[in-house]
């Protein structure tokens, strides 16, 4: 290290270009400490470029959407855990392109599959539910072993019909925060410590009295 010897300090003083090296050095280690290991080899000629992650947050709107199979001898219902799976995979794809945030579809009244879009206030106008959720539509014909495609009728599968805001229960839990709860589980699981094991104990013992409900 540069600072570990104090006489080779006082000579880098007294040298030329001594003082140089030793500013170069300290924002090198600032550098290390507070942005990348990577910029440690940058010095005083060197143009840093500070890369700033931007979040943009929109403003949306809700809808409703129904989902009904076309054809009458099967019901969503039927297929809940499938269109679930499908949307999964369409969340991803409408996220990215059109920041349309699809949410976890639910069981209600027994019979019906609802699921929630948030779209952004700027393109609520002009965004065709329909088109835009045939992502699920192929996810069952293509990714499920056929067994949905006896149930087209023409070339459609599935309808997608806005419904005012159903009563539901409150124990919806969105898809990120079953991920993240999942992500913070295998966090803790990673500890060993006397109160981290306290805590998988007792979430433990929750699911297993969930699993016995």
């Amino acid at each position: 290290m540069l600072f570990s010897d104090p006489v080779h300090l006082f000579r880098l003083f007294q040298s030329r270009g001594g003082m140089y090296k030793i500013l170069s050095s300290l924002i090198k280690n600032v550098i290390d400490k507070s942005i990348e290991r990577r910029y440690a080899n940058y010095n005083l000629l060197t143009p840093i470029t500070y890369v700033v992650k931007s979040e943009v947050h929109y403003m949306s709107v809700s809808k409703v959407i129904q989902i009904e199979f076309t054809d009458c001898r099967i019901q969503a219902a039927d297929a809940i855990y499938d269109i679930r799976k499908a949307a999964e995979s369409a969340s991803l794809n409408l996220y990215a392109r059109h920041h349309v945030q699809l949410q976890y579809p639910m069981l209600i009244d027994n019979n019906k599959v609802v699921v929630e879009l948030k779209i952004p206030e700027e393109i609520v106008d002009t965004f065709s539910v329909g088109n835009h959720l045939r992502g699920i539509s192929t996810y069952l014909l293509k990714r499920c072993g056929g067994r949905y495609n006896k149930y087209l009728v023409g070339k459609r599968l599935l309808n997608y019909i806005e419904i005012p805001s159903p009563e539901v229960k409150t124990d919806k839990l969105p898809t990120v925060d079953r991920l993240e709860a999942i992500v913070s589980f295998a966090k803790l699981l990673e500890r060993s410590d006397s109160e981290a094991l306290d805590y998988i104990n007792r979430i433990l013992t929750i699911l297993k009295e969930a699993g016995k409900s």
